[in-house]
């Protein structure tokens, strides 16, 4: 569990980022919904038969590959 001290306190950040405390102190306290909200789309796009991916940035570096040459250079050491 992370802490910092802060002068002569405690601070403390729990469950992943979940829970902020303070000397013991609840200053933040709350269930991250972010993974119930992903594999729900995951359901969605599974039910559908679809993806949510952008392949966009994949095609540039095929193409980068593709253009490349290959030179065989002697070998070094370091």
């Amino acid at each position: 569990m992370p802490a910092s001290k802060i002068g002569r306190d405690r601070l403390v950040l729990e469950r992943s980022g979940e829970r902020l405390t303070l000397d013991n102190a609840v200053l933040c306290d709350r269930h991250r919904d972010e993974y119930a909200a992903v594999y729900t789309r995951f359901a969605v796009l599974i039910d559908r038969d679809q993806s949510d991916v952008d392949a966009t940035p994949l095609r540039h570096v095929i193409e980068a590959f593709d253009a490349d040459e290959t030179t065989v250079a002697a070998s070094f050491s370091c």
